[in-house]
C-alpha cells in the first residue's frame, strides 16, 4: 500500500510539474533568433511579469527587426499574444517598440508594440492590448489601433488619452480621451494653425429636435485672406472640422475641407440646418465651394437609431446639380439640371424630385421640358414621369404655344 501510496504522490508531482512547464516548452518552440525578455509588473496586486519578445531580424532592411510573439509568464499567470508582425528600427534599445503605459487610466500598465515607423512621424502605428481586470488576461483593442494609424498616442497627467495628428502644413490637432464603459470617449479637441492663416472657430447653437438637447455646433479652420490689393479683401474659408456637442453628447465630424469665397452676406461659413429626410429632425448641410448658388455641399443626416449624425453620399452626389433645395412642404427634394436631346438636337430643362424611402433617396417623378420651333411659333413642350410600381412611367404630355 505504501508503495502504490509513493507511485500515486510521485505521479501527482510529475503532473504538476509538467502542468508547470509546458508553457516554457511550447515557447521554446516558437522559431525566432530574437529572445529580449523584459521584467515589470503591472500592478501593485499582481506579481512581476516577465515579457518575452520573439521575432527574427528583417528579411528586407537592414538592422531592422521583426517581432511576432510577446509571451508572458508570471508567478501562477501566463499568456501568448501572436497574430501579428512588426518590422521596424527596433532593438534592445527601445525595448523592440515595446511600451507598457496606463492607457485607460484603471491603474494597471497595458501593452503598446510599435508595428513599423509612422510616414508623417506623427502616426505612431501600433498594436494594442489592455489588460483586463475581470478576465485577468491582455486583450487586444482595435480601437487604439486604428487611433495610432493616423496619430501620435500618450497618456496626459490627468490620466486622459492624447492623439497629436496632422492635418495639413503647419495645422494639427490633439484629442483627448477618456475611457468610459470599454470605449475611448473624446472629451476634447485643440488646433494649432500655420501662422500665416488665421484660424477659424465659430459657433453655432440648434435644436434639432423637441426630444434632444441643444447642441452646439463649433466650425474650425482657417481663413487665407488675400489683401494684395488696397481697396480689395478677399478672404478664402477652409472648414475642416466640426465639433458638436450637447448634454450626454459628443460627435465630431472631419475627414474634408470646404474652400469658398466669404462676403459679408454668408452666415456661418456655409453651414444650414434643414430636414432633408422628412422625418422631423434637423440635419446638416456644409457647402464645399461658393455659396452664391445652391451648389456642391456636405451633407450629414440625423440617425434616430444611432443617435448620430451619418453623412450621405448620395445627396451629395445630387447637390452637384445646377440648383437642389427641398420643397416647401418638406416631402420631396427637387434637383434641376440642364439635358441635351440628342434626337431633336435641342437643350432640355429637367426636374427631379426625390423622396426618402427605406433609407434612401428615390426618384418618384422627374419632367423633361424643350422647345419646339414651327415658322414664326415657339411651342413649350412637356414630358411627365411618375414612379408606378416600381417603374418610371410617362403620365403627361403638355404642348403649349409660348
Amino acid at each position: 500500500m505504501k508503495k502504490l501510496i509513493c507511485l500515486g504522490l510521485a505521479a501527482f508531482l510529475l503532473a504538476g510539474f509538467c502542468a508547470c512547464d509546458w508553457f516554457t516548452k511550447e515557447i521554446d518552440d516558437v522559431p525566432g533568433a530574437i529572445r529580449y525578455a523584459v521584467p515589470k509588473r503591472i500592478h501593485e496586486s499582481l506579481p512581476v511579469f516577465t515579457f518575452t519578445l520573439i521575432g527574427d531580424p528583417s528579411a528586407d532592411i537592414e538592422e531592422w527587426n521583426s517581432i511576432r510573439t510577446i509571451a508572458i509568464r508570471g508567478d501562477g499567470f501566463k499568456q501568448r499574444l501572436d497574430g501579428f508582425e512588426t518590422e521596424g528600427p527596433f532593438s534592445q534599445e527601445n525595448d523592440y517598440g515595446l511600451v507598457l503605459a496606463d492607457f485607460t487610466g484603471d491603474g494597471y500598465l497595458d501593452i503598446q508594440l510599435h508595428k513599423w515607423m509612422g510616414g508623417s512621424m506623427l502616426n505612431e502605428p501600433s498594436i494594442f492590448w489592455l489588460w483586463d481586470s475581470e478576465r485577468r488576461e491582455f486583450v487586444r483593442n482595435e480601437q487604439l489601433e486604428a487611433l495610432s494609424e493616423s496619430a501620435g498616442i500618450s497618456v496626459e497627467e490627468d490620466g486622459r488619452l492624447s492623439c497629436h495628428t496632422r492635418l495639413g502644413v503647419g495645422e494639427y490637432v490633439t484629442s483627448y480621451y477618456t475611457f468610459t464603459d470599454g470605449a475611448f470617449v473624446l472629451d476634447d479637441s485643440k488646433h494649432v494653425y500655420p501662422e500665416s492663416e488665421d484660424p477659424i472657430e465659430h459657433t453655432v447653437t440648434m435644436r434639432v429636435h423637441e426630444s434632444l438637447p441643444e447642441f452646439t455646433f463649433t466650425l474650425r479652420g482657417y481663413a487665407d485672406i488675400d489683401d494684395s490689393e488696397p481697396d480689395y479683401v478677399l478672404a478664402i474659408a477652409a472648414i475642416q472640422s466640426i465639433d458638436i456637442a450637447g448634454e450626454g453628447f459628443q460627435q465630431r465630424l472631419d475627414g474634408f475641407e470646404t474652400e469658398f469665397a466669404v462676403p459679408e452676406d454668408i452666415d456661418d461659413y456655409g453651414l444650414a440646418f434643414d430636414d432633408f429626410n422628412g422625418d422631423g429632425f434637423l440635419d446638416l448641410r456644409l457647402h464645399i465651394y461658393t455659396t452664391t448658388r445652391e451648389g456642391l455641399s456636405l451633407f450629414w443626416l440625423w440617425d434616430s437609431e444611432q443617435k448620430q449624425f451619418v453623412r450621405n453620399e448620395q445627396l451629395e452626389e445630387l447637390s452637384d446639380a445646377r440648383h437642389f433645395a427641398r420643397e416647401e412642404d418638406g416631402t420631396r427634394m427637387y434637383c434641376f439640371m440642364k439635358g441635351f436631346m440628342e434626337e431633336l438636337e435641342v437643350p432640355s430643362y429637367n426636374d427631379y424630385y426625390y423622396e426618402y424611402i427605406g433609407g434612401e433617396f428615390v426618384l418618384t417623378e422627374y419632367a423633361i421640358m424643350w422647345y419646339e420651333d414651327e415658322g414664326d411659333v415657339t411651342y413649350e413642350c412637356i414630358e411627365t414621369y411618375k414612379l408606378v410600381d416600381g417603374r418610371m412611367e410617362l403620365v403627361s404630355t403638355t404642348r403649349e404655344e409660348e
